[in-house]
């Protein structure tokens, strides 16, 4: 005759005195190392600001009308860029490299001009290096929100991504009328990959200021002989090489 299954029946677990004071103990040493982790290893806010130059005068954050070099009138209506893949190197070694790393500079918006590394403390940097435009693996992955998002102006289709770089206006010169002009510069797709890196050496250790010439650019676009490029594709690609000489650290 089978003999029936015996009752399994759960262990009750009795938390003597000796158990509470040591579990006490234990979570007060937690609670230490937490507060004194923080309070040791604390962080160093780095704002970056990109203020804007048509060449000798810097116009602040905003620009409408100015007179380049070459004596050439502009009117800009926008200007905007992405910066992406913002890293800060120490004597070439990178030392950090912020995450999930989109800015949209709008100058029409100075709230855009600005953002903030929240780097761990005294970490010593000599370099700011990024790019200017999105990364091919970003575009392939489609639309995205933040300043990613396409109600931002500067998204174009799934098959071409994302406009890097945007400039509208107009310009005349001492023989011409007004001429208008439309330079939105894209592409990640070889062999038009239209993506800019920057490297720039900086002194300040809290406030980095990247100053963009836009007086240079819009020259270069001219002499180029394009006054319309709208699509990924060989311009594009040659006039976004014209943009790293743009930029600069504006000294204190």
């Amino acid at each position: 005759m089978r003999q029936p299954d015996p009752i399994i029946r759960p262990k009750t677990v009795i938390l003597h005195a000796n158990n509470k004071g040591r579990s006490a103990g234990v979570f007060r040493v937690l609670t230490f190392l937490i507060f004194f982790s923080s309070s040791c290893f604390g962080t160093t806010p780095v704002t970056v600001t990109f203020g804007l130059t048509t060449g000798s005068d810097l116009t602040g954050g905003t620009i409408t009308h100015f007179r380049s070099r070459n004596s050439n009138e502009f009117s800009v209506e926008t200007l905007k860029f992405y910066v992406s893949g913002v890293r800060l190197l120490n004597n070439g070694k990178l030392v950090y490299d912020e995450p999930d790393s989109y800015h949209l500079i709008d100058y029409s918006d100075h709230r855009s001009l600005s953002f903030t590394l929240v780097l761990p403390e005294d970490i010593p940097f000599t370099q700011i290096a990024f790019s200017i435009g999105i990364d091919s693996l970003t575009n392939s992955s489609g639309a995205r929100g933040g300043d990613l998002d396409p109600t931002k102006g500067m998204y174009w289709t799934w098959q071409s991504g994302y406009i890097n770089f945007k400039a509208e206006g107009s310009y005349t010169t001492d023989t011409t009328v007004s001429n208008p002009f439309q330079y939105h510069l894209g592409g990640y797709q070889s062999p038009f990959i239209t993506l800019q890196h920057v490297s720039l050496q900086v002194k300040s250790k809290n406030n980095i200021y990247v100053q963009f010439d836009a007086g240079r650019f819009l020259e270069k676009a001219i002499e180029s002989g394009q006054q319309k490029i709208m699509s990924p594709g060989e311009p594009a690609m040659l006039l976004s090489e014209q943009l790293p000489g743009c930029f600069k650290i504006k000294l204190p």
